[in-house]
């Protein structure tokens, strides 16, 4: 079609960038459920270039950390390893993304995050041994 907007990775980033940087909770859920839906195109319609990529990844997850959403950050990027595990993923957030999350857990004082800051350490270490 001559559509203008072309649904793409870099349409879908560049919403989820600019969710991240609104630091507004309710931003950032939308974030996720943009997210989902992009991995939805991929795996249900067979939209290769709808594959969340690292970029996308970081993104929504940097945006609950700029709204201080540290816990629902932390689950966030415990379920993309688990998707990333289980479904056809080609990317994976990067080790900053799992640095800027450990640490926020770790520096929030509560221990269920704490506990999670320690998990996500040992998925890091395993996921990026070199």
């Amino acid at each position: 079609s001559n559509s203008l907007v072309k649904l793409d990775e870099a349409c879908f980033f560049t919403i989820l960038r600019t969710m991240a940087v609104a630091r507004d909770p309710k931003m950032a859920h939308t974030a996720q459920i943009f997210l989902t839906e992009m991995l939805n195109y991929h795996q249900k319609q067979g939209r290769a270039n709808l594959q969340p990529t690292t970029r996308c990844l970081d993104a929504c997850i940097r945006s609950f950390l700029n709204c201080h959403q540290i816990k629902q950050a932390a689950e966030l990027l415990q379920l993309i390893c688990d998707w990333s595990n289980m479904e056809d993923l080609d990317y994976f957030p990067s080790r900053a993304t799992f640095v800027n999350v450990s640490k926020a857990c770790r520096e929030s004082g509560d221990p269920e995050l704490e506990a999670i800051a320690i998990s996500l350490a040992k998925v890091a270490m395993e996921r990026f041994k070199n």
